[in-house]
C-alpha cells in the first residue's frame, strides 16, 4: 500500500481543529460554543452500540480523536523528514 502523503496531509488541514477529546465513552467531541453563558457541547462523531455486541466504541473513540489532523500532520512531516534522509 502507497500512503499519499500530500493527500493525508490536505484532509488533515481541511479537518476541523482540536481540542478532540471522548466524553462518556461513545462521543468525540473537538470544541466548547459559549452561548449565554451556557456551554453548549458538539459532537463530532457519535456512536451508539445498538444491536454491536462486538464493537469496542470507546476504544474506536479514543483511538479516533487522537488521530486528530495536528497528531496526523505531525507524523507527516516525521514520515517526509525520514524518507528525506534516507533519499540524501
Amino acid at each position: 500500500m502507497t500512503i499519499d502523503i500530500n493527500k493525508l496531509r490536505r484532509l488533515a488541514q481541511a479537518a476541523t481543529l482540536g481540542g478532540w477529546y471522548v466524553k462518556r465513552g461513545n462521543y468525540i467531541y473537538r470544541c466548547k460554543e459559549v452561548t449565554d453563558g451556557e456551554e453548549k457541547w458538539h459532537p463530532v462523531i457519535a456512536c451508539t452500540d445498538d444491536d454491536e455486541v462486538n464493537v469496542n466504541f470507546e476504544a474506536n473513540a479514543s483511538f479516533i480523536a487522537a488521530a486528530n489532523p495536528a497528531a496526523i500532520s505531525e507524523l507527516l512531516d516525521r514520515l517526509e523528514a525520514a524518507e528525506k534522509e534516507r533519499d540524501s
